[in-house]
């Protein structure tokens, strides 16, 4: 229990600071494109770890348990 607690914490640190670098992205950089390019990489850092942690992505490739 206390390791995916843990899990937890860390990933809601990981994703507020992925949040906030959103949020400076999106005011500090004036080029369009360039805005959207780290945006975009911004956007799959955020969910890779989301897809994989919450919705257990890795399991996919497990031989089923019976």
């Amino acid at each position: 229990m206390k390791g995916s607690f843990r899990i937890g914490q860390l990933m809601a640190v990981d994703l507020g600071v992925l949040t906030i670098l959103d949020y400076t992205i999106s005011k500090e950089i004036g080029d369009h494109q360039l805005r959207f390019v780290f945006l975009t990489i911004a956007a799959f850092a955020e969910a890779i770890p989301i897809a994989y942690y919450f919705m257990h992505i890795s399991r996919l490739w497990r031989p089923e348990e019976h």
